[in-house]
């Protein structure tokens, strides 16, 4: 009875010894897995910012182009408006000139009708 509590004894103690090892084996891989899930998952979030980070750069610079494309294209409109008011200017001058001299013409042509 001894020897076969014995044996049992020891058969437990085995069987423990290798469920502890297998415990310890599966905690261990356990631990690898989620390390190496941490990894990608740091990993992915770093593409994904740096990603993130390039796509605002592009929205960035597209943006300045536009502002830049859109302060050159006002630039040169108030040029023309500019120029356009100047020579506007320039006509109404030469049009009050030109009315002007056509009243002193028509004067000068009233005054030699009543002299005559």
């Amino acid at each position: 009875m001894r020897d076969l509590s014995s044996k049992s004894e020891e058969q437990i103690a085995q069987l423990r010894n290798s469920f502890e090892m297998q415990k310890q084996m599966l905690e261990e891989r356990l631990q690898k897995e989620k390390e190496s899930s941490k990894k990608k998952r740091e990993a992915q979030e770093k593409e994904y910012e740096q990603r993130l980070k390039d796509e605002q750069n592009g929205f960035e610079q597209e943006l300045e182009f536009i502002q830049e494309n859109f302060k050159e294209k006002d630039q040169r409109q108030m040029a023309t408006i500019h120029q356009a008011e100047q020579e506007n200017a320039l006509l109404e001058q030469r049009c009050d000139s030109l009315l002007k001299q056509l009243k002193d013409k028509e004067d000068a042509l009233m005054r030699e009708h009543s002299l005559n």
